[in-house]
């Protein structure tokens, strides 16, 4: 467990070496999170209760947005200036991030068969609980499967420049061409058989990031395989992991209290 060593009036782009870290906000305020992303300097997430909050990372001082419909919201991601939410129906929806208001993407219940994904520019890409591959034009809501029904053991799927990197179950990852899902395995099998959490740097950079459950954070060039432990084994109370820009994660521990973290 992290201690809390300073309070932030204010957070810089940058700080320290690989592996400092920062806490963001007040202990505990995210301990209920469903899911969030991080949009052009803010922290986006969900509530049970169904708020949507705004934190943005210079200040960490959330504020409530829009009306308290997203207790229901299973996944959250960012599209250009939007986000968008998976809801436990299988909806997808498009929403605001002025006021908080929301709009429907293709049909409701399309995407309830869905157990992970992530978006690449203006395409959702899912995996469903049978295996197959979806990619979905969020623009339209129009979809189609992409390859063969071969991704049953998938647990993450992330966005990671212009491939996808994918992890099995059993703790094989793969680096995933989109366009067809040809895939190639980076490596040994079962390498990242401990992981418990994991993002990537988005369009913006090759690379993947981990935590294994000895609370070690690893940092993955998706080109070669190769990995380099980040900082001390200090995260293995990690909930969960958000890609923060200019070098930086976000974490969620099991307590609900949030840290930025320098991976650069």
């Amino acid at each position: 467990m992290r201690i809390l060593i300073l309070t932030l009036l204010g957070l810089s782009l940058a700080f320290g070496a690989p592996g400092d870290w920062k806490q963001v906000g007040n202990s505990g305020d995210w301990k209920n999170t469903l899911d969030g992303v991080v949009l052009s300097g803010t922290f986006w997430t969900v509530e049970p209760d169904g708020t949507l909050y705004a934190t943005p990372l210079k200040t960490g001082k959330w504020k409530a947005v829009g009306d308290k419909v997203f207790g229901n919201t299973r996944m959250l991601w960012a599209s250009e200036n939007d986000l968008v939410s998976l809801e436990k129906d299988g909806s997808l929806y498009r929403i605001n991030t002025f006021d908080g208001t929301w709009k429907g993407i293709g049909k409701k219940g399309e995407w309830k068969g869905t157990k992970t994904g992530d978006v690449m520019g203006k395409h959702l890409f899912t995996i469903e609980s049978d295996g197959k591959f979806y990619r979905t034009d969020l623009r339209t809501g129009s979809w189609e499967q992409v390859g063969k029904q071969e991704w049953q053991e998938t647990v993450y799927i992330v966005a990671c420049w212009d491939f996808m990197a994918a992890l099995e179950k059993g703790g094989t990852l793969y680096r995933v061409n989109p366009k067809d899902t040809s895939y190639d395995q980076l490596g040994k099998k079962g390498e990242w058989g401990s992981t418990i959490a994991a993002c990537s740097m988005g369009d913006s950079g090759k690379f993947l990031f981990t935590v294994e459950s000895d609370g070690t954070l690893y940092k993955t060039d998706m080109l070669t395989g190769k990995y380099v432990s980040i900082g001390k084994k200090e995260y293995q109370n990690t909930r969960m992991m958000f890609w923060a820009g200019d070098g930086r994660l976000l974490t969620i521990e099991k307590s609900g209290t949030l840290y930025l973290v320098s991976v650069e």
